[in-house]
């Protein structure tokens, strides 16, 4: 049995410490920086237009809504807008920003709660995977730095258009300004996820927005005891 010793195990560099990786993990915290430090801007949004809504005063407000979540400061105002016969032009307005808010929220929540993949490798992505109880729960979403520029650039729309349509504000003097906000505002949505679930029978990938949901039961009045 020879005494020789071996050669040393020679490996390659992580991605990270190449030169693209380094590029790669710059260009991405980059864009999740202005991400989260918008989103944060869209929650106090909400919150201005969840007081406006309920028309509570502001010592009010700040005791019962300080700790409302985006989730619920929407389905709190869409209720609101509901039951004090807001027009029919204002609850779909409300729905169409609500919708694509609670997309990007889910993507958001996903972020934090399960982190990022891959980002020096170029081919981030986010998954479920070391909680997924079931293989067809296993979801994979892609999130570049320009998933999250899309995905920064509508959330400044839904804050622009909460504060100028939904925060009670008097409205802009000036033409110029109206329609360069009117511009901003009717531009369509730049984020439009995929979803991926590798695992399920049918290997199904569409964004958040295109799921089916499931019909709500309609509660019938018990029958008459007479």
């Amino acid at each position: 049995m020879s005494d020789t010793p071996k050669a040393p195990v020679k490996y390659s560099k992580v991605a990270s410490q190449t030169d693209a990786g380094k590029e790669h993990e710059k260009a991405f915290f980059h864009a999740l920086g202005r991400f989260v430090v918008n989103y944060a801007r869209a929650e106090e949004a909400i919150q201005f237009v969840l007081w406006h809504y309920a028309k509570t005063h502001e010592s009010i407000a700040r005791c019962v809504f300080s700790g409302v979540r985006v989730k619920d400061g929407m389905s709190f105002i869409k209720k609101i807008a509901e039951v004090t016969g807001a027009t029919t032009k204002t609850q779909r307005d409300l729905k169409d920003i609500f919708d694509q808010l609670g997309v990007i929220t889910s993507v958001r929540n996903e972020i934090m709660h399960h982190g990022i993949q891959s980002i020096a490798d170029g081919n981030a992505f986010i998954t479920n995977a070391l909680l997924a109880y079931l293989p067809e729960r296993l979801t994979i979403i892609p999130i570049s730095p320009t998933d999250l520029d899309n995905m920064t650039a509508d959330i400044r729309k839904i804050i622009v258009t909460l504060y100028v349509q939904h925060a009670g504000r008097p409205p802009l003097q000036s033409e110029e300004n109206r329609r360069v906000i009117d511009e901003f505002v009717r531009a369509p949505w730049r984020y439009k996820p995929l979803v991926r679930h590798p695992l399920s029978p049918a290997g199904t990938e569409k964004s958040p927005r295109a799921r089916k949901q499931t019909p709500k039961r309609t509660l019938r009045p018990p029958p008459s005891q007479a």
